[in-house]
């Protein structure tokens, strides 16, 4: 996440997914620019080299979020309560207007969890 922050000055990352590419693992990350505009970014998980940006069209919660509880937080207390590997993180609202990070791990079992931190309080939701 820190190639990512340092590519977009002041900017907050939204979302993060692992993917594979052409054998390689990849991050695809989401930043929400201090300008209100997306930027996603294709980050080689071996060089955190940027391999590609392009503009993102972000909704409006995310344009307008206010965020207490950062990504990075959110993933290390989702790691802490399911041991495994971030799949995929990234902001969500629930049908009760809260706002929340969603956590996908697959743990060392092989099985995929989700994780839901409210992005206000920390607090694990559901």
């Amino acid at each position: 996440m820190r190639a990512a922050q340092a590519a977009v000055p002041g900017g907050v990352v939204i979302s993060v997914e692992r993917e594979t590419r052409q054998g390689k693992t990849v991050w695809e990350v989401v930043v929400h620019g201090s300008d209100k505009r997306g930027v996603e970014l294709d980050i080689d998980a071996q060089t955190g080299d940027i391999l590609k940006r392009k503009p993102e069209t972000l909704s409006a919660y995310e344009r307008d979020a206010v965020l207490s509880v950062g990504i990075s937080t959110a993933i290390t207390k989702a790691l802490s309560m399911t041991p495994g590997t971030v799949h995929e993180a990234e902001l969500e609202r629930l049908k009760d207007g809260r706002l929340v990070w969603e956590i996908e791990i697959i743990t060392s079992g092989g099985r995929q969890a989700e994780v839901y931190i409210d992005v206000a309080t920390g607090d694990v939701v559901g």
